[in-house]
C-alpha cells in the first residue's frame, strides 16, 4: 500500500514538471521521495494500571479474659432431718396397716410396702427381721432413724412403735416401756434385711 502511494506521488511530480517544461534533478527526486514517506507512528504506550492499595489490616481487640469460675458444691444430705413427731405424722397418714394379712401377704409384705412408701417421700427406712424365744417363725419390722429419739422400730400391721432392743432382751413400746412384745426375748436380729415377697424369706442386705 505504501509502495503504491509512493509511485503515485512520483508520477504526479513528474507530471507537474512536464507541464512546466523542466526535468527534475536527482536531488529533487530524492526530496519528493522523502516527503512522501509517512513515518510509522509509534504505538501509544499503554499506561500501567494504578496499583491497588490493600486496606490496612483491622486490629481486633484483645480478648477479654473472664475470671475463672468458682465451683461451689452443695452437699445435700442423703435424707432430710426426720424427727419423732414427723415419724408419727407419716405413720398416721400411711395406710399400709389397712392391708389384710394372709398366707401370701405376711408381715414381710407389710414391711416391704411401708419401706417403699417411706422412700417415695425421701424418708430413710429399712426392714428389720427378728426371731423370738420359742417361736417357730420370726417377724418383720421397719426401722426409722429419728434425730431426737434415735432409731424406732415400727410394727407395720399395727403401727406400734418400739424402742430398739438387743438380743436377749424384750422388745418394748417406745411410749410405754412396761409393755413389751408378748413372745419373749429377741434371739436374732437381721438389719438391714432384704426379703422375698413370695417366699417371705429375709437375709442380710449387703448393699
Amino acid at each position: 500500500m505504501k509502495t503504491k502511494r509512493l509511485f503515485m506521488a512520483i508520477a504526479v511530480f513528474f507530471l507537474v514538471l512536464g507541464m512546466v517544461g523542466c526535468a527534475p534533478s536527482a536531488a529533487q527526486i530524492q526530496r519528493a521521495i522523502a516527503q512522501t514517506r509517512i513515518a510509522a507512528p509509534y504505538p501509544t504506550q499503554t499506561p500501567y494500571p494504578t496499583p491497588t492499595l490493600y486496606p490496612t489490616a483491622t486490629l481486633y481487640p484483645t480478648p477479654t479474659l473472664y475470671p475463672t469460675a468458682t465451683l461451689v458444691l452443695t452437699i445435700k444430705p442423703e435424707h432430710p432431718v426426720f424427727t419423732w413427731a414427723q415419724l408419727i405424722d407419716f405413720i398416721l397418714k400411711d395406710h399400709t396397716n389397712w392391708n389384710v394379712w394372709s398366707k401370701t401377704y405376711t408381715c414381710v409384705n407389710f414391711s416391704m410396702d411401708l419401706v417403699d412408701n417411706a422412700k417415695s417421700q425421701d424418708i430413710d427406712a429399712w426392714i428389720v427381721a427378728v426371731d423370738f424365744t420359742g417361736q417357730p417363725e420370726g417377724h418383720a419390722f421397719v426401722a426409722f432413724p429419728t434425730t431426737d429419739r434415735g432409731v424406732i422400730w415400727i410394727e407395720p400391721q399395727s403401727d406400734n412403735a418400739y424402742t430398739v432392743s438387743q438380743i436377749g432382751q424384750p422388745l418394748c413400746l417406745a411410749n410405754n416401756p412396761g409393755k413389751c412384745w408378748p413372745y419373749g426375748e429377741l434371739t436374732n436380729i437381721i438389719q438391714p434385711a432384704a426379703c422375698d415377697r413370695v417366699t417371705h424369706e429375709c437375709w442380710q442386705d449387703s448393699k
